[in-house]
């Protein structure tokens, strides 16, 4: 009875322990060699298309290939062979473009050019006195934009400044007129979703050049809302949520969401994002 009584509070004591679950992205041993080249050829296939936009050469694909033989298609081999990928000046172009195309209706730089030139012209006219302000930010912000191939392409800035780059200036406010299209139009793009009544109305009086609070912070201009807006948490997960609806074609569970925004806010490199995700064995398909 003694030793009955002893194992029950055994039982009681160490049997209930809490235990917290966390979350392991491919929580499982790698394939083996015997997978075919045919299928380590269509994740190559994948991975290029969905980085660059291409297939890659014959020359590419047979280091790809080999890549992944010499590490057993381990995800260490997978994260070398997208480094390779990702590390290459072409992707950065593409990413440049893709998201200009999104945001700023493929307008090429020439339109850019012309909009600078107006507005460097009007400054140069005393009687425009009263709003150089007004223009002066106008120069600003179209510079930036012209500046993004060469700043973007050579890592000078980073995705989320070249996002910012892309909304604060005059191109971007010609396609979405008015304060209200504004303020819906950066919630859409970057958060993939329109702004509640409170957040919209609030975005709308800071880029009026009121005083308003966004995600809890006060500002009271166009570049106190887009600095509020990129540099909080919602813009890193609506980062994430973007890639899992592009690579995967789904929306990202509760603890992707948590563990892949905990990544990119940590490190802020679009790339390592790309590389953790894009190795996956559900991407990769093995």
């Amino acid at each position: 009875m003694r030793q009955l009584s002893f194992a029950l509070l055994c039982l009681l004591l160490f049997g209930c322990a809490k235990t917290e679950r966390v979350y392991i992205p491919d929580n499982e041993a790698p394939p083996d060699r015997s997978v075919s080249t045919l299928k380590l050829e269509t994740y190559v296939n994948k991975c290029y298309i969905g980085l660059l936009g291409r297939k890659p050469l014959d020359a590419e694909m047979t280091a790809a290939v080999q890549t992944l033989r010499d590490s057993s298609l381990s995800s260490g081999g997978r994260k070398l062979m997208l480094s390779n990928i990702l590390n290459q000046e072409e992707f950065l172009v593409k990413a440049y473009t893709n998201d200009g195309d999104l945001l700023l209706n493929k307008w090429d730089t020439s339109l850019y050019a012309f909009f600078l030139y107006q507005f460097t012209t009007a400054r140069q006219d005393t009687n425009n006195v009263a709003i150089y302000p007004v223009i002066d930010t106008g120069i600003v912000g179209l510079e930036r934009l012209l500046s993004i191939t060469t700043d973007f392409t050579n890592g000078t800035i980073d995705t989320r400044t070249m996002h910012k780059y892309m909304v604060n200036n005059y191109a971007y406010d010609e396609i979405n007129m008015g304060s209200e299209n504004f303020v819906r139009s950066v919630f859409d793009h970057f958060l993939l979703r329109y702004p509640t009544t409170a957040e919209l109305a609030e975005g709308i009086k800071m880029v009026d050049g009121f005083e308003a609070v966004l995600f809890t912070q006060t500002g009271d201009s166009r570049s106190d809302f887009v600095e509020l807006f990129f540099n909080n948490n919602a813009y890193v997960e609506g980062q994430v949520r973007w890639a899992f609806q592009r690579y995967f074609f789904r929306d990202a569970k509760t603890e992707e969401l948590a563990f892949y925004t905990n990544i990119y806010q940590q490190n802020g490199d679009q790339k390592i994002l790309f590389t953790e995700l894009l190795s996956l064995n559900e991407y990769a398909g093995f």
